[in-house]
């Protein structure tokens, strides 16, 4: 009887010792050897900082999906839209991969991929330009916008964003177009559910190109008095208005920005401009255009 105890015994030892090797890659004993999951693990990735040294990222970079889109930053906040509407309109753009995010989102940059985008959209309308100490979750807001243009990155302006940062000399500069002498010549007034007619004005552009004189339903800015505030004389026009309550007149125009393609484009206050035919192929249009894709 101690016989068979003692041979059962050594059975279990033996299972138990398999179970440890084979079937759960027991730590090797040796110190100066990895373990089989840690040559395995993942290595947190690093990046260098300005002055070269080098430096872990608190979170790994984000990668795109390869599919050959062009992908796009669209970048809100300071103004309510229709969330629903604007999704949709991005999802129904063909070879358009569009992250929609908030400004704070998109300056703090959490997966490393701001300066990565083909094209960034702003739809932003806020009132106060950064401070050069202004920082969001520790990310210096200023310094972000300053680089724009540093790269061939595109850059869209779309509606209520031709007034963000009014007071900002370097947004009139990135737009093209002055806001302060705009705000100053008088209150801007706002009117909404405007039919607003729409010329081509360059209609061999490649984000016009076989377009026709069309008219939108939205909203239109009105400077009392005011006849002759426009985009820079460097900016090239694409479409513009007669309506009496519409000011400037021009509509859509295209610049470069350092090395940056610039695009500026009026139309886009809500779902009735969403949903047009003709906005949405100028948009479509004009994000390849930006991202260099169209020839200019």
């Amino acid at each position: 009887m101690a016989c068979l105890h003692r041979f059962v015994d050594l059975a279990r030892r033996s299972i138990l010792r398999q179970d440890m090797v084979v079937g759960r890659r027991a730590w090797p004993s040796h110190p100066n050897r990895r373990s089989p999951i840690g040559d395995s693990a993942p290595r947190r990735p690093r990046s260098r900082s300005r002055n070269g040294q080098e430096r872990r990222m608190l979170t790994p970079r984000s990668e795109f999906p390869k599919s050959g889109a062009t992908t796009v930053a669209v970048v809100t906040g300071g103004h309510p839209f229709d969330v629903v509407g604007l999704h949709n309109l991005f999802r129904r753009l063909d070879s358009v991969n569009a992250y929609i995010q908030h400004y704070d989102d998109y300056i703090y940059d959490w997966g490393d991929v701001r300066t990565a985008y083909d094209v960034v959209i702003f739809y932003n309308f806020h009132r106060e330009a950064p401070g050069s100490e202004q920082r969001i979750w520790r990310r210096p807001a200023r310094e972000a916008l300053l680089s724009l243009g540093e790269s061939k990155q595109g850059i869209i302006v779309l509606h209520h964003a031709l007034d963000a940062f009014p007071k900002w000399d370097f947004w009139s500069d990135l737009v093209g177009f002055d806001r302060m002498a705009w705000a100053a010549a008088n209150d801007v007034q706002l009117h909404f559910d405007e039919t607003i007619p729409i010329t081509l004005v360059d209609p061999e552009h490649a984000i016009t190109r076989g377009l026709d004189d069309f008219t939108i339903e939205g909203e239109t800015w009105e400077t009392p008095g005011v006849e002759d505030l426009g985009p820079y004389d460097d900016c090239h026009v694409l479409l513009a208005t007669d309506h009496p309550k519409q000011m400037p007149r021009q509509l859509a125009w295209t610049r470069e920005y350092r090395e940056a393609r610039v695009l500026y484009l009026q139309p886009g206050h809500d779902l009735r401009s969403f949903e047009d035919i003709n906005f949405r192929t100028i948009l479509q249009r004009g994000i390849q255009w930006a991202a260099g894709r169209l020839p200019a």
